[in-house]
């Protein structure tokens, strides 16, 4: 039970009693104004009355209470009660009582009161105060005689001067002062018992207990002892209670002592079990139920006969009012029966049930005693089954109006967490009811701070979406969001920042949108084989409605309102990581943290008013002048250097459009690193559609052939686009930086595409894996390694293509034959050479340098992000080299992996005989050659393959030859006859004519050449082999 009365007004804090109870004038000091007008009474008593401490130290404590009563203007009207005859009045107030006495309590003539012309309230405003003293007295006087007479029953004195909200604090001010000035006629115990009769009893009392502490066990005591023996059966036992609970919430530390009065007396059982709960809230310990438990079971299993009969009795009255709740119950089962729900309405709504709240909960919290849900089943079943059934519920949710402005700061009960429960149950889908305008509505009527049920709101709505509710109905699912009602969300956001008032819904709202499309695709990628499998294809949003959201600008804006979003940012970060990796380059963030940091604002501060003057048309203008001018345009520029990323979008398609023109000569350097870093900042914001329009830009200048449009899917599926660029941005830092930042993107865009698209068309392994015999698994292997293999294949032409820019052109060869002698050349200080030419070979070293040094950060970054790639790029490249580097290491690490790899170098190097010219079969075999010798000594079961391998060679090299010569021929029967017959010719191989003829090599024909030098190969072979090296 509440005391709702005194819900609004302010108690003493336990900092402040504790404070006056230890007269600690640094605490009072700190009290506030609301609290410190509470304390007045005592405080102004305490600096004038004489003190009976005459110490140096209460001399100064003394001085800073007046200094701290000296700025109140309350104290002048308690100094001015203060002032009073109070022994006059105290005279008075007798003969009132013995008067009172006489006639019976009657409420007739009041010698302390004249005939008042007014109301009480009317008289106190406007007496002076003596005679609000006086007022006040008499009244109080009135009610402690009617307790004395009422012999133990409650009654609710109704009192227009303790009832004012307007007067409560001069009231209580007269009271305190009545009651320290005239403690023989008001003891403070009748004090308290009265005022639990009037209204807004408990903080008259709590106030006068404040301004008189030491007096709180006396007043405790005493309405423990005067209150009765089972609270909850009275409304009087109830407004002590709470009236007791309140003194303890004001000194906390006496809480367990009052509850060992209340066991010591036998009374107020229920103040016992609500200080315990008071108690353990407010220590919040682990043991809280310990303790609750240790205090009942000591009640109910000591030894004192007394305690155990009164809580007992408590006990039981509580079990009568559990049967009074069930007969209640059948009440309301009867009125729904007879087709009254209005009434039904008004009986769950009375005043007997909110008796009852706190004896339930004492019941549920302490005793644990749990109502049975049988008793209950009835009452369900009507609820569930008759009256709203499972599609009443789902058919009324979708018009219930959504709660508008949804945040965190809206608590309780709300329509959401309806909606949720019933998208968990799949009960719109079962019952076939749309909820889909709903959950868009309640998107996008959405604000910070973000409600914590949106998120798995949209999680479990994509999972009704995607999932049938169940196998017999596979069609019962929700609609998705369309792609109009997406776009209609992002409605004006691409046109920058500048453009940020004409949106039409809020950033929050954008964010949800954008979490659910993303959380979509990647659901929907995830339950592919499940829905192949149930033969559904659910819709997927188009890769050109992806394009159109600013992805990237939204996740910016959003980490700046990470404590506001809660999880979302996370979220978000989760799903571009998964899906978008191209949008979450590291190198990317660590250059928006250097445009967004400081140094770049207070750039911005200067000079925004004349960068904002620049048109897009004006920017083209400025174009148009190159090479002729470029004055303008270099000033125009560094002025867009000033805005923000937001407010350069409309600037990017006509810088996209005219870098082909900066590739011209004359160009100065100064307007190509400007560029690049207005793309850079532009990159932060939009990213997809500002690569895009690079490539088109960059293409090469053909006038025979149309130049192509590529779009986002062409670049995502080839990545080696961007690099057939025109061939003057390799040779151009600030653009070709640029270019290998677009690569770096979509290569990394293309292994997702990849990654999706082998998700996507997952239903094709399904169906002929139902009749293959190998089992399902063959062709998932089959496909994830074609796409391995694609992707190994896309990364390494990439790279060796970086690596053929590096190489210098037939004009930069023509200046310097290699970097070492260029540098040498310019270290030397003999032989003068002209200023131009030497600035033109500095301009090409330094460009060239530059770009070297670009592409070789990017490879570093692919080596280190994977290491296969060093890998297969030494293959590709260096066949020489990765063989020789291998047979040494098979003689030194004979392991099975170095089996498998010698074995895939062999099979390379018969791949590579049948591709191969005459001059470069020649070029790579003479020196690898040697190396199977030592693949033999390594691994002798591998001595089959390198023999067929040799005997191949020697009949290439020999049908080059046929046309012109046979003999040839000879050694071609050699090399047979060696690999028919190792056996035979070992022993003669040291003096026979096989060793001079393998040291034979005069002949400048290659192809013998190196057939002489395969059965020189053989011979070795064989000789090792039968010697048993």
């Amino acid at each position: 039970y509440r005391d709702r009365q005194c819900s609004g007004l302010q108690f003493v804090s336990p900092y402040a009693f504790e404070a006056m109870q230890k007269v600690d004038v640094v605490r009072l000091a700190a009290l506030s104004d609301p609290e410190l007008r509470l304390l007045l009474p005592c405080l102004v008593r305490m600096a004038l009355c004489a003190p009976a401490d005459q110490s140096q130290s209460w001399a100064q404590d003394k001085k800073l209470i007046l200094r701290l009563l000296s700025g109140v203007e309350a104290v002048n009207s308690i100094v001015a009660l203060l002032s009073v005859d109070f022994h006059a009045l105290e005279q008075d107030a007798s003969k009132e009582q013995q008067l009172r006495h006489k006639l019976g309590g009657g409420s007739g003539e009041s010698i302390l009161v004249s005939q008042l012309q007014h109301g009480l309230t009317l008289e106190f405003e406007h007496s002076d105060s003596p005679r609000r003293l006086r007022l006040v007295l008499s009244e109080l006087l009135a009610i402690m005689n009617k307790v004395s007479e009422s012999n133990g029953e409650f009654f609710l004195k109704s009192s227009e001067l303790f009832e004012s909200p307007v007067y409560l604090e001069e009231a209580a001010d007269v009271l305190c002062i009545l009651q320290a000035e005239l403690p023989s006629l008001l003891p403070i115990v009748d004090v308290a018992e009265a005022l639990l009769h009037v209204k807004n009893g408990a903080w008259f009392l709590c106030l006068l207990v404040a301004n008189v502490p030491d007096s709180f066990n006396e007043v405790c005591r005493g309405l423990i002892k005067n209150g009765e023996r089972q609270d909850e059966e009275s409304v009087g036992g109830r407004r002590r209670t709470e009236a007791l609970r309140h003194l303890c919430k004001m000194n906390p530390s006496q809480a367990l002592r009052v509850r060992g009065m209340v066991v010591e007396e036998c009374h107020l059982p229920g103040l016992g079990v609500a200080l315990t709960l008071d108690h353990t809230k407010n220590e919040s310990s682990d043991d809280g139920v310990s303790d609750l438990v240790c205090f009942v079971s000591g009640l109910l299993l000591g030894t004192n006969a007394k305690v155990r009969t009164w809580f007992g009795t408590f006990i039981r009255n509580g079990q009568q009012v559990r049967q009074s709740l069930n007969e209640l119950l059948l009440k309301v089962d009867f009125a729904v029966n007879l087709g009254h729900p209005c009434f039904l309405g008004a009986l769950l709504s009375s005043p007997l049930t909110r008796q009852f709240n706190f004896t339930l909960q004492v019941l549920r919290s302490v005793f644990q005693i749990v109502i049975k849900p049988s008793s209950l089943s009835r009452m369900k079943t009507i609820f569930t089954q008759e009256i709203f059934t499972e599609q009443v519920v789902t058919a009324h949710a979708v018009r219930v109006p959504v709660t508008g402005s949804l945040s965190a700061n809206i608590t309780g009960f709300l329509p959401i967490h309806c909606i949720y429960q019933l998208l968990r149950s799949r009960s719109f889908t079962k019952h076939k009811v749309s909820i889909k305008d709903w959950i868009y509505r309640q998107l996008c009527e959405t604000t910070t701070p973000l409600h914590p049920q949106l998120l798995p709101l949209i999680d479990v709505y994509i999972n009704s979406i995607l999932t049938p509710a169940s196998k017999s109905n596979p069609e019962a699912t929700n609609q998705p969001v369309t792609e109009q009602e997406i776009l209609n969300v992002f409605q004006g956001l691409t046109g920058g920042e500048n453009t940020r008032p004409t949106q039409r819904y809020s950033i929050t709202a954008q964010l949800l949108v954008l979490y659910y499309v993303l959380s979509y695709e990647e659901a929907l990628l995830a339950n592919t084989k499940i829905l192949a499998a149930m033969q559904r294809k659910p819709k997927s949003y188009s890769s050109a409605l992806m394009d159109q959201i600013p992805i990237k600008y939204l996740i910016r804006q959003a980490q700046g309102l990470q404590q506001e979003l809660g999880g979302l940012h996370s979220a978000l970060l989760r799903l571009l990581a998964t899906n978008y990796p191209h949008l979450c380059i590291v190198e990317d963030w660590i250059c928006e943290e250097q445009i967004t940091g400081t140094d770049a604002l207070l750039r911005r501060m200067l000079l925004t008013t004349i960068a904002k003057n620049h048109s897009p048309k004006q920017l083209q203008e400025a174009f148009s002048m190159l090479p002729g001018n470029h004055t303008q345009l270099m000033q125009i520029l560094e002025h867009l250097t000033l805005l923000s990323a937001g407010e350069l979008i409309p600037y990017a398609e006509v810088l996209t459009s005219n870098m082909n023109c900066l590739l011209n000569a004359g160009v100065p350097r100064r307007i190509l690193q400007t560029v690049n870093k207005l793309w850079m900042v532009l990159n932060t914001v939009m990213p997809r559609r500002l690569w895009v329009m690079t490539v088109n830009a960059l293409q090469p200048s053909v006038k025979i052939v149309r130049q192509q449009k590529y779009t986002q899917n062409d670049l995502m599926i080839d990545p080696l686009i961007v690099l057939r660029c025109d061939q003057r941005v390799h040779r151009s830092p600030p653009l070709m930086d640029i270019t290998l930042h677009m690569l770096n993107g979509y290569l990394l865009a293309s292994k997702a595409y990849l990654n999706a698209h082998l998700k996507e068309t997952a239903e094709q392994d399904i169906r002929p894996s139902q009749n293959n015999a190998m089992g399902p698994e063959t062709p998932e292997v089959t496909r994830e390694e074609l796409k391995n293999a694609l992707l190994a294949a896309q990364d390494s032409a990439a790279v060796q293509i970086l690596l053929e820019i590096c190489l210098p052109t037939e004009e930069e060869k023509t200046h310097s034959s290699s970097t070492y002698s260029l540098l040498k050349s310019v270290q030397s200080t003999t032989g003068p050479k002209s200023s131009d030419v030497e600035e033109e070979e500095d301009s090409l070293l330094c460009n060239l340098r530059e770009v070297q040094c670009l592409i070789c950060c990017l490879l570093h970054q692919m080596y280190i992000a994977d290491p296969n790639i060093v890998k297969l790029v030494h293959f590709q490249v260096w066949f020489i080299f990765a063989i020789q580097l291998l047979s040494f290491l098979c003689i030194q690490y004979a392991l099975p992996k170095s089996l498998s790899v010698a074995r895939l170098a062999i099979n390379v190097m018969g791949t590579l005989l049948t591709v191969l010219t005459q001059s470069k079969r020649y070029a790579f075999f003479m020196p690898t050659l040697p190396c199977l010798v030592s693949f033999c000594q390594a691994f002798p079961p591998l001595y089959e393959d390198i023999m067929s391998l040799l005997i191949q060679i020697g009949q290439v090299c020999a049908s080059d030859v046929a046309t012109q010569t046979r003999d040839f021929d000879p050694i071609i029967t050699r090399l047979q006859q060696l690999k028919e017959r190792p056996n035979e010719v070992s022993g003669l191989c040291k003096d026979s004519p096989y060793k001079s003829c393998s040291r034979d090599i005069t002949s400048v024909d290659p192809d013998v050449q190196l057939c002489q030098c395969v059965e020189s190969t053989i011979i070795e072979i064989i000789n090792m082999s039968v010697s048993g090296v």
